[in-house]
């Protein structure tokens, strides 16, 4: 007993600092959690500061610019213009009130006369040139876009900070006859963002892509620079919030600009250090180790009970993937639910499939066209719309037998879409055929490939030639989905009336 007793201090000393180092470091990984909720709270103050701001006045400001842009460009006098004729017209000045909350100008330069009507009224300064001012790279066809945020820049006569929207006018015939403009001044956006930070200790800026700055609320004089902002904090990382900062941040869709709220490192160590509970470090070892084990058990059933709700929520919504969400080893108590969610998940996934392919050329159907489009449509990114038919199908069909047309089908699906990674092909119904084109894709070569793919077809019947003819519209020509489907099969008959086996994608020529 006696020689046991060493042996037995020894265990019981190693046990209590084993249990106090444990306690310390249980005690620190709570405070770590405690420090990362707090983060995690404070980036939704800042979420919801910055959403407001963006929705509330940057987004409507351009929403308003774009409608008066709209409903302008509607009203100006083409044929007056074409004469060299002044463009205003009485219905700017209560488009103008009606549509702008601020005294922005609005802006009209003539080709033809160099002249520019605005409202309200504004006098030519001496020595101004409009070649010279930034928004003129709009007159150069090799300039991309109809619509463009040109600035900021200075006004010519005060030197104020502006942007401008500027929009090509383009006559019947595409030739372009002016540019109409909507100033927005830089100030009160600045003060707009002033109002936004109020007296916290953080910055609120609004950058370009091309990484200029267009207006910044600074009310506390913090330093910024490039640097600084690259490595502050984006995604609530504790470590790195603490030491560089936090950055929280909206992409604005066109113009491209970047709306940032900046928190400097010195705040949020303050702001999350005061919110630290003191008590977290008087806790007992033993307690505290009985404590996380429940816990941890705890967090676990619990953990696995949410796994499987939003398993069975998403395989609801449709929006469970096929692949395994998680390896059965990896959970204790829902593993053979979540593979039989997955199992139920794959079949619907195959019956989806199914439900949007056409059996007889392995094309995508109709269903699968009517939401690819309508998705296409609410994102607003720019993309072609092809309508395609096969020429005197029918005559084929009755000559030939169904047999051979179900070939023609098969056939010219497959050299439609061979090798056009940009395009999705879809069989709508009897032999109309549609098809969705990436906006950037270069859509006359792209038909001229197509066209050149069916044309090359060799078939047994000896002399029979099969064509298609296309019409083809983009997502800008048309204000709703089905004017554009009615743009394109409008091009598609263009395209047949022509002499068939051709493709039509540009408006039909303007009589003189």
């Amino acid at each position: 007993m006696r020689n046991g007793k060493p042996s037995l201090h020894r265990l019981l000393v190693s046990a209590t600092l084993s249990m106090a180092l444990l306690t310390l470091l249980l005690a620190g990984a709570l405070l770590a959690s405690d420090l990362q909720s707090a983060l995690e709270r404070r980036r939704q103050v800042y979420d919801a500061l910055l959403d407001t701001f963006t929705s509330v006045y940057m987004q409507a400001q351009l929403d308003r610019d774009r409608a008066l842009l709209d409903a302008l460009s509607g009203q100006i006098p083409r044929a007056r213009v074409r004469a060299g004729e002044p463009a205003l017209s009485p219905e700017w000045a209560p488009l103008l009130e009606t549509l702008k909350a601020g005294g922005e100008h609005v802006y009209f330069y003539n080709v033809r006369s160099g002249d520019i009507d605005a409202y309200p009224a504004w006098t030519k300064p001496p020595g101004f040139v409009a070649a010279d001012r930034p928004w003129a790279a709009w007159l150069d066809p090799q300039t991309p876009g109809e619509t463009a945020w040109v600035g900021p820049y200075p006004e010519f006569s005060s030197r104020k900070q502006v942007t401008t929207t500027v929009r090509r006018v383009r006559d019947g015939d595409g030739t372009l006859l002016g540019l109409l403009m909507v100033d927005l001044a830089i100030s009160p956006v600045e003060q707009a963002l002033e109002r936004a930070v109020g007296t916290t200790p953080t910055a609120l800026m609004i950058y370009g892509r091309d990484g200029q700055r267009i207006a910044a609320a600074n009310p506390q004089r913090l330093p910024l620079n490039a640097g600084l902002l690259r490595q502050a904090d984006t995604s609530a990382n504790l470590v790195q919030a603490l030491r560089h900062g936090m950055v929280v941040y909206r992409q604005l869709p066109p113009p491209a600009w970047d709306i940032v709220l900046y928190t400097p490192a010195a705040e949020v160590r303050h702001a999350l250090l005061k919110a630290a509970p003191r008590y977290l470090f008087g806790l007992f070892g033993l307690l505290a180790l009985w404590l996380v084990g429940f816990w941890l058990f705890r967090r676990i059933f619990v953990r696995e009970q949410a796994m499987l709700s939003a398993a069975m929520a998403a395989l609801t919504q449709g929006a469970l993937p096929p692949e395994p969400l998680i390896r059965r080893n990896q959970t204790w108590f829902v593993g053979e639910q979540l593979g039989v969610i997955q199992r139920v998940a794959r079949e619907l996934d195959d019956a989806k499939r199914a439900s949007q392919q056409d059996v007889l050329t392995g094309l995508a159907n109709r269903r699968a066209f009517d939401a690819d489009f309508a998705r296409r449509w609410q994102v607003g990114a720019p993309f072609w719309l092809l309508a395609i038919d096969i020429d005197h199908f029918k005559q084929l069909n009755d000559r030939y037998g169904h047999l051979f047309g179900d070939t023609v089908l098969q056939r010219l699906g497959a050299a439609l879409q061979e090798g056009e990674t940009a395009l999705a092909l879809y069989r709508t119904g009897g032999d109309e055929l549609m098809a969705l084109v990436d906006g950037e894709a270069d859509v006359a070569a792209l038909l001229d490939r197509m066209l050149a793919r069916v044309g090359a077809l060799q078939w047994r019947e000896r002399g029979l030639v099969v064509s298609v003819s296309i019409g083809a519209a983009a997502l800008p020509e048309a204000a709703h989905a089905e004017a554009l489907l009615q743009l394109a099969d409008e091009r598609l008959y263009q395209s047949k009336h022509a002499g068939r086996g051709r493709a039509t994608w540009q408006p039909a020529a303007q009589p003189a």
